[in-house]
Formats: structure tokens, sequence, C-alpha cells
């Protein structure tokens, strides 16, 4: 009889301490992502950059205006939590039309019947680090469950690592979209 008193004792304490961390785990400000009209690729934020796009809110949420060239740096300071965003593709006018979070480890069968279907894969939120600098990010992939394996973001990566922390380069500087696989998608050189 005491076993089972102790044994209902550890399971209440292990319920009550998941509620807690559940309700305080940290969340992180609401985000939107505006990413042009037809982008198909990869999308990376990268965040405390000084010479970055200037911080936007719209009704309380963080604003992230992703260029052509798909790589945004912006003066915003990265933003660690539980992630609460919203995609939205954006035509020259400022036309919005939401994109579907679509996560790429989700079960293959849900995308049976829509295989081309256009939507956001979360790759990573984190820090790349070298001996010289320390680079916060975001990154995702725009794209059909058919040509999500088709994209990479660490080849642009390392293009946003080498400007930041090798060539001690400025940001915004001018980047080329450099998909995975150039035969596969025709993207051409494009400014911030």
């Amino acid at each position: 009889m005491k076993i089972f008193k102790v044994i209902l004792i550890v399971i209440f304490v292990l319920i009550i301490g998941l509620i807690y961390i559940v309700f305080n785990y940290p969340k992180a400000d609401p985000e939107i992502l505006l990413i042009p009209n037809n982008y198909i690729g990869e999308v990376i934020v990268v965040f405390n950059q000084r010479n970055g796009k200037p911080v936007e809110f719209e009704n309380k949420k963080r604003v992230y205006r992703i260029p052509k060239s798909g790589i945004l740096f912006t003066q915003f300071t990265y933003n660690p939590g539980v992630i609460n965003q919203e995609y939205y593709s954006i035509d020259s006018i400022g036309n919005r039309h939401e994109i579907e979070y679509r996560p790429f480890m989700d079960d293959r069968d849900n995308y049976i019947d829509q295989p081309n279907k256009i939507g956001i894969h979360r790759l990573l939120v984190g820090f790349y680090e070298t001996d010289s600098c320390i680079v916060k990010t975001d990154q995702l992939i725009v794209s059909s469950h058919k040509q999500f394996t088709d994209f990479s973001c660490y080849d642009r990566m390392m293009e946003v690592m080498d400007t930041i922390c090798v060539f001690n380069l400025p940001t915004p500087i001018k980047f080329s979209n450099k998909p995975q696989h150039p035969k596969k998608h025709n993207q051409s050189p494009i400014n911030h």
C-alpha cells in the first residue's frame, strides 16, 4: 500500500512539473515572413546585423521582408522560444497569400493528394559558430513536397558565414541565388 502511495505522489509531481514547463516555456515574439511571390528555394534570416534591414512591426508582430535572394539580414535580435510564425507570398503591389506550413517530417501520405502544393518546410533555428564569430539564423525551404529534397540551406549558409565571419564584410551585400540544383531551378543573381 505504501508503494502505491509513493507511485501516486511521484506521478502527481511529474504531472505538475510537466504542466509548469509547458505553460512557462518561453515563447518567441510572433513573426510574419513576407516571401516574394512565386519564390521557391531556401530562405535564411540572419539576426543581429548592424547594417541589416531595420526593425519593422505589424500589429505587434515582427515582420521579415525576405528579398528575392532568399537571404535577409535584419537588425532584429535573435528570437528564441516556441515559434509563432505566419508565412505569406507577397506580390509587387502588396497583395498577400498565406503559405501553409508543411512539416517535412510529417506523414508522407498526407502529400499524396497534393505533391506539388507549395508550402513552408522548417529546417533550423539556431547558431553557426566559427573561431571568430557566431551567426544566429532561422532557415526554411519554400517548395512543394516533391521539390523539398532538391534544396539545402547548407551552401547558402556557408556563403553567409564567409561574408560575416571570414571576409568581415558589412551586410547587406549582394547575394546571388545559387540553388542546390541549378539545372532544375532557374534562379538568376538578384540584389537585395
